[in-house]
Formats: C-alpha cells, sequence, structure tokens
C-alpha cells in the first residue's frame, strides 16, 4: 500500500507539474553594447517659440549670476627704474603765433624721450626795431621718461611731438648735458601682465559659474551657453609699477540659458525610434550620460542651437511571442539554429518538463516560456 501510494504521489506530481510547469524553458543571452546617438536640439527663452515654430525647440531659462574672484600674480615685466636724468632746454618759435604745451609733452632728442613737468607757453616771434625776426623763447627744466644712465645725453637739438610738423620753425635745444641718470633694474607690472591676470580671473568666475550649476537636479547648464562681463576690476599695482607680485580683483557678470532634464528626455524619447534600427532595441531606462556641442549661441536673443550625444545601450529587438511560436515543437539542435539568425544572440541553455522524458519542445506556443538574459558585451 505505502508503494502504491508513493507512486500514485509521483504520478499525481508529475501531471500537475507538467500542467503547471511549461514542458520547455529556452534560457536566451542576448548581447548589448553602447551607441552614442546624436540629436540635435534648439533652445529658447521665449516661450511663444518652445515647442511650435522651431522642431527639437526646448524652453530655456536666462539666468545672470556674479561671481568675485581675488587672485595673485607675479609680474613679467623688466624696467630700469634708476634715477631718471635732468636737464634745462630752451625752445625757440620763429612763427607769429604762441603755443601752449601741457605737462608731459615730449621732446626728442637722440632717440631719448624727455618731457616737462609743468605746463609751458611758448611765445610767438616778433619784429625788433631795426625789422629784424625775434624768435620766441622760453626755457625750462626737463627730465627723462624713464631712469637709466644712456638718458645723460650731451647737449643737442630738440624736436617736440605734439607740433613735429613745424621742427623748422619751433625747436628746442639745449646747451649742457642731460644729467644724473642711474641704472637699477627692477620687475614691474606690464600692461599684459594685467590683462593676462583680467582674462584667468574671468576664466575662474565662470569656472565657478559652471561648477556650480552644470546638471544640476532637473536644470542643465551647457558649457559654452553663457556671455560674461566684467563689471569692476582692481589691481593692487598700477602699468610699469615696481612690484614682484600683483592681486586682481574682479566683479564678473555671467548670463546663461538652463533648460530641463525631463524635457530633454521626453524629446529623446519620442525621437528615438528614428535613431535605432528596426533590429535593435533600447535597454534599460533613459541613456547612460550625454554631452553636449554648441553649435550656436545668441546672448542677444537668449537662443542656442546643440548638438547632444547620449549614449545608450541597446540589443537585439527580440519579440517573445512571435520567437516562442518559432522555437514551438523543435529540437535543441533546431532552437539553436532559430536563435542564430537573430544578431549578438545565443541560446544557453533548454530546460525540458518532465526532465530526461521530453526533448522536444511542444508543439503548442503557450507551452513554451522565453527567458532573455541581456548582458555588455
Amino acid at each position: 500500500k505505502m508503494i502504491s501510494l508513493i507512486g500514485g504521489a509521483i504520478f499525481v506530481f508529475l501531471v500537475l507539474a507538467t500542467v503547471i510547469f511549461p514542458p520547455a524553458t529556452v534560457y536566451v543571452t542576448a548581447n548589448t553594447k553602447e551607441q552614442d546617438l546624436s540629436l540635435s536640439v534648439k533652445l529658447t527663452a521665449d516661450k511663444d517659440k518652445a515647442g511650435k515654430e522651431i522642431k527639437n525647440t526646448l524652453l530655456a531659462s536666462w539666468q545672470t549670476e556674479e561671481e568675485n574672484v581675488s587672485m595673485e600674480f607675479a609680474t613679467t615685466g623688466q624696467k630700469n627704474v634708476g634715477d631718471k636724468a635732468r636737464g634745462t632746454i630752451s625752445v625757440f618759435n620763429r612763427t607769429g603765433r604762441a603755443y601752449s604745451l601741457s605737462a608731459d609733452s615730449e621732446f626728442k632728442s637722440q632717440e631719448k624721450i624727455f618731457v616737462n613737468k609743468q605746463p609751458v607757453v611758448i611765445p610767438s616771434a616778433g619784429v625788433s626795431d631795426y625789422g629784424e625776426l625775434v624768435m620766441g623763447k622760453v626755457t625750462f627744466e626737463v627730465e627723462a621718461i624713464t631712469g637709466g644712465v644712456a638718458y645723460n645725453i650731451a647737449a643737442g637739438k630738440f624736436s617736440i611731438a605734439s607740433i613735429k610738423e613745424m621742427t623748422n620753425l619751433i625747436y628746442g635745444t639745449s646747451d649742457q648735458p642731460m644729467t644724473g641718470g642711474s641704472d637699477r633694474q627692477a620687475k614691474v607690472m606690464i600692461e599684459e601682465d594685467l590683462k593676462g591676470a583680467q582674462d584667468k580671473v574671468e576664466e575662474v568666475a565662470k569656472n565657478k559659474i559652471e561648477e556650480k550649476y552644470g546638471i544640476k537636479g532637473e536644470d542643465i547648464f551647457v558649457k559654452g551657453l553663457a556671455a560674461s562681463k566684467i563689471l569692476q576690476t582692481d589691481s593692487s599695482k598700477k602699468v610699469d609699477e615696481e612690484a614682484d607680485k600683483f592681486v586682481v580683483s574682479s566683479k564678473v557678470q555671467f548670463s546663461f540659458l538652463t533648460f530641463k532634464r525631463p524635457d530633454f528626455d521626453k524629446l529623446l524619447t519620442d525621437s528615438l525610434p528614428l535613431m535605432i534600427s528596426d533590429q535593435s532595441a533600447l535597454i534599460g531606462d533613459g541613456y547612460r550620460s550625454v554631452t553636449w556641442e554648441v553649435i550656436k549661441f545668441d546672448a542677444d536673443k537668449k537662443e542656442a542651437e546643440l548638438l547632444s550625444k547620449p549614449r545608450v545601450v541597446i540589443g537585439s529587438k527580440i519579440k517573445e511571442d512571435f520567437l516562442k511560436a518559432k522555437l514551438a515543437g523543435l529540437t535543441v539542435p533546431e532552437i539553436r539554429g532559430v536563435l542564430e539568425q537573430y544578431p549578438d544572440t545565443s541560446l544557453t541553455n533548454v530546460r525540458f518538463f518532465p526532465p530526461f522524458l521530453v526533448k522536444t519542445a511542444p508543439a503548442d506556443e503557450n507551452r513554451v516560456s522565453v527567458r532573455i538574459k541581456y548582458v555588455e558585451q
């Protein structure tokens, strides 16, 4: 009796298992791979244009931020900061007109330039009681524009930069050599130092803005969609001033476009059928990463055109119901042959039930189960 009960239980179990469990389960491995897609995206801060007038246009937000940055820089200029040569010159005027020269007017002699420290009036020429020309004359002190022994020049004739076209009529002379110039080389801030420092400060401020925003939450900010303007710049040193280092402090204003991640995700989802072949399917949700290329940016119109390159994972498109119909009634070698028709797809295993008794998938496709496992290459 015990043997009969056990045998009956086994029989009932096999019958029920055959009904409950599918007689054939086909395990399929499908390889996947990463693929970079390409999608053109237009941005506009104009609500009336977004999504209406131009295809693939997303509504963007125009934002403005200010950033204060202070940085220290090394000077690169070299200058002779020795004592300046000085002396006295007389300027003669053969014309009938008086001329006024402001302070720091330039007088050139022997390729060296000197300047007056006080305003000067050059009197006009006159006529003596004997009918002879009497030139206008004024004498004053000048000093070299920079220090250096080279400015200790001998007495000679001087031209006047502001009225150089009248050199023969108005000119200066010195009776004694210039003296007192000495040499001492020192580092100074030059114009290139200041310009380079301002550019660097602006770049650092821009990077801070980009790091602050970037792709943050639902907002996406793409590098290159910003216009910058320096509102204020202060330097601890002046151009040509002696110094080893100097500090530049700037207030920089940035105006830039941002847009919403959900808006881009929807645009990408709607565009996927046109970007992925009929033989492939998107694996997983969305994209793994995305890179951006700025094609055009118009800060005045608050518009931009981007080329987005989302990286997705794709695999062979397998319709399980269609595949089950093709596998019904086949042996393992025949099942393997069918799967070879699908790219990057292979048979992993076939489990028949009851084991050892069944070697062929049932003819009824509803009794066939297909399990697909996607693996990355």
